[in-house]
C-alpha cells in the first residue's frame, strides 16, 4: 500500500519561496475532484471521548468492541485492527495501563512520535522522490516557546511523561529532545474528522499534508477516510501554481484568522483575502438599513473582531446610521450574544430553549450573513442535530438553511463544510416529506460533493443513495412545497 500511496504524489511536487519556505505546486494541468495525494498519519490517537464506541484503529463505531488485553484502555474492532495498529500502540501500551481517565492526545501522540523516531532514525529516508517529508525530522518546528506555555490547557502531561521515558530500558531521550518533537507536532498534527457527522474524533501528524500551505481562498481540500487522508483539488490549477489548502475556520473575519495562525502557525497570512480588503470580510459585519422600506446593507469602514462606531453609509439609500441609535442597538444585540454564549455553550438543551428570541433580536439588526447570525444559528443547526426527534425535524431545517444563506457568502459550492450542510438540509427535507426540495438539493450538492469528496467517499455514496430513494417514487403530494424565505436565499 505504501508504494500506492507515494504514486498518488506524482501531479506536485516540493519548492521552495524566500517568504514562505517549501510548498506544493502542480507539475501538470490538475482538473477539480482530483487526488494530489494520499497519507496513512505517521502517529495518530483516537480522541478519549470516543474510546467506549469506536474502534482504535480504523475509528469506525461499533456497538461491540474488543479492549487491548495489555493496557485495557484502547479497543478495536477484532484481532485484524489490534494487529494493524500494533506498530503504534506498542510505545504507548504501558504507559496506559492502569489510566483511569481520559489520555490527553498530545501526551500520547507525544509518546508515539518520540519512540517511534528514535527506532527508524537509521532505516528510513527523510524525503521521498518528490521532497515531500516521511518523517518527522523533515517538517517545521514551531518557534521555541517557554515550557510553561507549551504545556499548558490541552498540552501533554510532560512531568508524567518525562518520568515515563527514564524507566524504559534501552531509550535514551533528553527533555530537549522531548520539548522540539512537542513543536513538531503543534505545528504539524490535524484533527481526523469523521465526516458523516463532520466532528473531530482523533488526531494525526500527516508529514505530507504538512507541506501544503494555508490560504484563506484555497484551491485544495482534505477529507478523511478513515484515518486515511487525502488532498483533493477544488479548482482547475495550472503547471507551477501553488497548491494551498485551509488550516481553519473560513468562517471568522481576517483578523480572527490571522491571530489564530499567528499563534498556532508562526506566521501572518499574505493572501489576497487578507491582503486585499476582501467584501467576504465586510459581509459578515452587514447591517440591515433602519430607514423604512430601505433593503440596503450598511457595514463597518475597519470590520475587525470588535464592532467599532465608524460605518459607511448605507449601499442603497446613503443614510449615515451614526444618526441614529443603531449603534447602540448593535452593542446591545453583542453583549446579549456573549452573555447567551457564555451561559449555555455545551448545553444543547438550553441553547435550543433560548436562542430563538436572541435569533429574533438579531434579524432586527443584521443581514442574514452577518457573523453573529450565522454563529447562532449554525450553533442551533448543529445542537438540533445532536438532540432532535421528529417534531423538531422543521424548526432544525430553518437553522440549516439560515446557515447556508451565510456559507454562500463566503465559501465555494466545493468547500467541504458547504457540502455537507446541504447534504443534511437535503435529509432534513426528505424526512419532512418534502421530497421534491430535497431532490433539487441533493442534485446540486452531489455535484461539488463529487470533487471535494470523491464519487466513493461514504458520505458523497449515502447522499446518491438518499436521491436514488426519494427518485424512485416518494411522493410530496399534499406537502407544502412552497419556497421559505430562507430558502429563497439558497441560489444554487
Amino acid at each position: 500500500m505504501a508504494s500506492e500511496l507515494e504514486a498518488d504524489c506524482e501531479k506536485v511536487e516540493i519548492f521552495f519561496q524566500e517568504n514562505r519556505g517549501r510548498g506544493v505546486r502542480a507539475t501538470t494541468i490538475i482538473e477539480p475532484g482530483t487526488i494530489l495525494c494520499q497519507e496513512d498519519p505517521y502517529v495518530f490517537v483516537l480522541d478519549g471521548k470516543e474510546r467506549k464506541n469506536r474502534c482504535s484503529f480504523c475509528f469506525q463505531k461499533r456497538e461491540k468492541l474488543k479492549k487491548c488485553g495489555g493496557c485495557n484502555y484502547v479497543s478495536y474492532c477484532d484481532r485484524q485492527c489490534q494487529s494493524s495498529n500494533y506498530a503504534n500502540h506498542q510505545y504507548e501500551c504501558k504507559f496506559l495501563k492502569g489510566a483511569e481517565c481520559d489520555v490527553q492526545l498530545r501526551t500520547r501522540l507525544l509518546l508515539m512520535c518520540l519512540q517511534k523516531q528514535l527506532k527508524r532514525s537509521k532505516k528510513n529516508s527523510v524525503f521521498n522522490s518528490q521532497g515531500f517529508p516521511l518523517r518527522p525530522e523533515g517538517l517545521y518546528e514551531k518557534k521555541e516557546e517557554d515550557h510553561e506555555k507549551e504545556t499548558s490547557d490541552q498540552g501533554p502531561d510532560m512531568e508524567f511523561l518525562l518520568v515515563f521515558l527514564s524507566g524504559l530500558k534501552g531509550v535514551d531521550i533528553g527533555t530537549e529532545s522531548v520539548y522540539r518533537c512537542l513543536r513538531l507536532l503543534n505545528a504539524n498534527t490535524f484533527s481526523i474528522y469523521d465526516e458523516t457527522i463532520w466532528k473531530g474524533v482523533g488526531e494525526g501528524l500527516f508529514t505530507r499534508l504538512a507541506m501544503f500551505n494555508h490560504d484563506c481562498r484555497p484551491n485544495c481540500t482534505f477529507v478523511f477516510d478513515g484515518v486515511r487522508l487525502s488532498v483533493r483539488s477544488l479548482k482547475s490549477i495550472s503547471p507551477g501554481e501553488e497548491c494551498v489548502i485551509s488550516y481553519l475556520n473560513l468562517m471568522k473575519p481576517a483578523a480572527a484568522r490571522q491571530n489564530t495562525l499567528r499563534i498556532w502557525y508562526d506566521f501572518e497570512c499574505d493572501c489576497k483575502r487578507c491582503t486585499q480588503g476582501s467584501n467576504k470580510d465586510r459581509l459578515m459585519y452587514a447591517i440591515k438599513c433602519p430607514q423604512m422600506n430601505c433593503l440596503g446593507t450598511v457595514v463597518p469602514c475597519q470590520p475587525g473582531i470588535v464592532m467599532n462606531e465608524d460605518f459607511e453609509g448605507c449601499d442603497a439609500c446613503g443614510f449615515d446610521i451614526s444618526t441614529s441609535n443603531l449603534p447602540d442597538k448593535i452593542k446591545e444585540a453583542e453583549e446579549k450574544v456573549k452573555s447567551f454564549w457564555d451561559a449555555n455553550h455545551g448545553n444543547d438543551a438550553l441553547f435550543l430553549d433560548g436562542c430563538g428570541p436572541l435569533v429574533s433580536l438579531l434579524d432586527s439588526v443584521y443581514q442574514p450573513h452577518h457573523m453573529s447570525v450565522y454563529n447562532l444559528n449554525k450553533g442551533a443547526f448543529n445542537a438540533a442535530l445532536r438532540t432532535f426527534h421528529d417534531a423538531e425535524h422543521e424548526m432544525t431545517l430553518k437553522y440549516g438553511l439560515r446557515s447556508v444563506c451565510a456559507l454562500r457568502t463566503q465559501l465555494d459550492d466545493c468547500d467541504a463544510y458547504m457540502c455537507y450542510t446541504l447534504w443534511r438540509v437535503g435529509q432534513l427535507q426528505a424526512q419532512l416529506g418534502l421530497s421534491s426540495k430535497a431532490i433539487h438539493t441533493l442534485e446540486k450538492v452531489l455535484t461539488s460533493m463529487r470533487i471535494a469528496y470523491g464519487s466513493n467517499h461514504k458520505v458523497t455514496l449515502k447522499a446518491e443513495e438518499l436521491l436514488v430513494t426519494l427518485k424512485a417514487g416518494k411522493d410530496d403530494s399534499g406537502i407544502d412545497n412552497t419556497v421559505t424565505q430562507e430558502e429563497s436565499n439558497l441560489s444554487y
